[in-house]
């Protein structure tokens, strides 16, 4: 007697459209719900009667591993999710029998991805990397291929051969010279086996692929038509329109920096825009001596102030051009000479030989000799009223014992006194302090290194320089002190009574002047721009001493 065994539910396989079969590691949802509606009989209400209602399908749920299909059914759920026209398909599952062979089909039709999850990760796990994807389908129907297995009723019927032409540019308006890439979109029952894409008015273009790229080289309104064609001879046509614009050109600059000073160089950078390749640059400046360039940044220098309007004309590849203008704004050079001027008299050994004022041993007493040159000194400041000094005494480390700063400071007060009862105060001498020296002017040295540490400096006060009167034959320093907002390229500095010790073209140059006498010095400078400017200065020379 020949046995009718249940079948296993782990031979089946999935059909989905054009992608054929899938391999999926579960499925489900192969179920449908009928409403039940009451109504209760009038009267003694005992009796409720029943009767069907909608029927529900519920969603197919598939499960695969992410691998091989997925690129695919990928596809599927992202015309969906792009809400382009539903990228529906027909399918079935598929339950096997011990020998491989089809026993029962649920077959679906025009269903769709209405969900799509992907896979849950988790460090270190080697679990499979699963797919979860749900089929919404209006209705599905049974069937049974094997006489064992087949209810008593009528199989459904498959459904029919169509084909739907459908596509997306993906583009609809671009600029003269682009391209567009065509994405079929097309639905059938059966496979798609041609694609026809044509568009007479683009010189006739036309395509095999299923996915084609067109360019456009004139602007206008351009219909494209698609026919497709099923493996069974069934064919559909659909039309787009693709509209082109005039080929855009902008032409741009920046102007770093843009606004100078004249002289200096401005840096012109391209910042235009083309759809197609720009080939050529045509700068302009005419007022500027006629500058001109074809470089795509060229750089321009402004030898005059002014407003000056430079022009940038592009053209690209296709012939097209675009020009801009933008002003340059070029302030003139400003240049303001000045100069001081200081006698060299310290360097030049004036005070110098009052350098040191020696005193006695290990006392702050004055010795006639220091009193002489003392006062040699008073007359110096009483020449030079402005002259303002600190004195600064010395005292030796005699062996092992601490530095005699006590000492040292009352040998500066001691020659501080002496210039006072001579009638030079406060106000030019400054400041008096006491300092300690090294071993090497310890006792039992030489006689002049013990006399340099009974010593008082002279420390000239940077605010008295100006005012030391000037005598003949005194060095004079002049500074230069001209203002420019460039930079200064040239100095040259007249006197007809002065001799230059250092060069006349110096900054800062070094003079004498032979004779006593009031003597006009001048100043020119020149900026980089060529732009001049000239001061003068009267110097005052007192006869020598």
């Amino acid at each position: 007697m020949e046995r009718n065994d249940p079948l296993a539910v782990g031979r089946y396989r999935v059909e989905l459209g054009d992608i054929g079969e899938a391999v999926f590691l579960e499925c489900s949802g192969l179920k449908n719900t009928t409403e039940v509606v009451e109504y209760r009989e009038g009267g003694e209400n005992r009796d409720v009667h029943k009767f069907q209602g909608n029927t529900k399908f519920t969603n197919i749920v598939l499960k695969n591993g992410f691998g091989r299909f997925t690129s695919g059914l990928r596809e599927l759920r992202a015309a969906v999710v792009a809400g382009e026209p539903p990228m529906t398909f027909d399918g079935a599952i598929v339950l096997l029998d011990d020998e491989g062979k089809e026993a029962a089909r649920w077959s679906f039709s025009r269903g769709f991805f209405s969900r799509w999850e992907g896979p849950d990760f988790k460090g270190g796990g080697n679990a499979l990397a699963i797919n979860t994807l749900e089929i919404a389908c209006n209705i599905w129907s049974f069937e049974i291929e094997d006489d064992r297995f087949k209810p008593p009723v009528p199989p459904t019927p498959r459904p029919r051969d169509n084909v739907t032409a459908l596509f997306t540019p993906m583009r609809k308006t671009v600029f003269e010279g682009e391209e567009v890439t065509f994405r079929d979109r097309s639905i059938s029952t059966k496979p798609i086996a041609s694609w026809d894409w044509r568009c007479q008015r683009n010189d006739g273009w036309q395509s095999s692929e299923q996915h084609p790229t067109a360019r456009f080289d004139k602007p206008g309104a351009f219909k494209i038509a698609l026919k497709v064609t099923s493996e069974s001879g069934k064919s559909d046509t659909a039309t787009g329109t693709v509209t082109v614009r005039p080929d855009r050109i902008r032409a741009r600059f920046i102007a770093d920096p843009g606004t100078v000073i004249q002289g200096e160089e401005v840096l012109f950078r391209d910042t235009s825009e083309s759809v197609n390749e720009i080939t050529e640059w045509a700068w302009s400046c005419p007022a500027n001596s006629g500058w001109t360039s074809t470089e795509r940044h060229p750089s321009a220098t402004f030898e005059h102030a002014g407003t000056f309007e430079v022009e940038l004309r592009v053209t690209n590849n296709k012939g097209k051009s675009d020009s801009v203008k933008k002003r340059v704004t070029v302030r003139a050079e400003e240049v303001k000479a000045e100069f001081e001027f200081n006698p060299d008299t310290v360097r030049d050994g004036k005070l110098d030989k009052f350098k040191f004022i020696s005193f006695k041993v290990a006392s702050h007493e004055l010795t006639g000799e220091a009193k002489d040159l003392l006062d040699e000194a008073v007359k110096v400041f009483k020449d030079n009223p402005g002259l303002r000094v600190d004195l600064k005494g010395w005292a030796s480390k005699e062996g092992d014992e601490a530095y005699n700063l006590s000492l040292s400071k009352n040998r500066a007060r001691s020659v501080q006194g002496y210039m006072k009862s001579k009638g030079i105060g406060s106000s030019q001498i400054v400041g008096v302090d006491g300092y300690g020296e090294t071993e090497q002017f310890a006792a039992g040295n030489s006689e002049e290194k013990l006399k340099q540490n009974r010593r008082v400096e002279w420390i000239i006060r940077p605010d008295s320089v100006t005012t030391l009167k000037i005598r003949a034959g005194d060095k004079v320093q002049f500074t230069d002190r001209s203002t420019t907002n460039t930079s200064i390229a040239e100095w040259k500095w007249t006197c007809a009574n002065a001799d230059w010790v250092t060069s006349d073209t110096d900054q800062h140059p070094v003079a004498t002047f032979a004779a006593p006498g009031t003597h006009p010095v001048t100043l020119q400078v020149t900026g980089v721009a060529g732009e001049t400017a000239a001061i003068t200065h009267e110097v005052v020379v007192a006869p020598a001493e």
